[in-house]
């Protein structure tokens, strides 16, 4: 699911949820020029975000990206995470954190989801 259509739902939703996960998230044009995805995007892309709205409606955010992703630049998904106000963690050689990229495991979303659960 495009990181932006999470964050259409979380302006549109009454309730805020307690965390929000997101690989490789962007709210830039990617340079994709094959079909569909360069107007699906683009479609999610023009849509116009209330920030203040989205980040009011989710109380973590978790912004995951590899360092040589092919397809979301460094600078693209750092520009995801700064909307948000969070931090852009970085996996090393992660690629798009995807099977095709030989990412199969991910230790450092089963760690953020735990950190939620535990009580000091």
């Amino acid at each position: 699911m495009s990181p932006l259509a999470v964050c259409i739902y979380l302006q549109n939703i009454s309730t805020p949820i307690r965390a929000c996960y997101f690989v490789s998230g962007f709210a830039k044009t990617l340079d994709l020029n094959e079909e569909p995805y360069k107007s699906l995007n683009a479609s999610f892309i023009n849509s116009q975000l209330d920030w203040v709205k989205v980040r009011s409606n989710c109380k973590k955010f978790f912004c995951f990206a590899g360092n040589n992703d092919p397809y979301v630049s460094m600078d693209i998904a750092k520009d995801f995470a700064n909307r948000l106000n969070t931090e852009l963690i970085v996996i090393p050689n992660g690629g798009h954190l995807s099977a095709e990229s030989g990412y199969t495991k991910f230790p450092q979303l089963l760690e953020k989801t735990k950190s939620l659960y535990e009580y000091n």
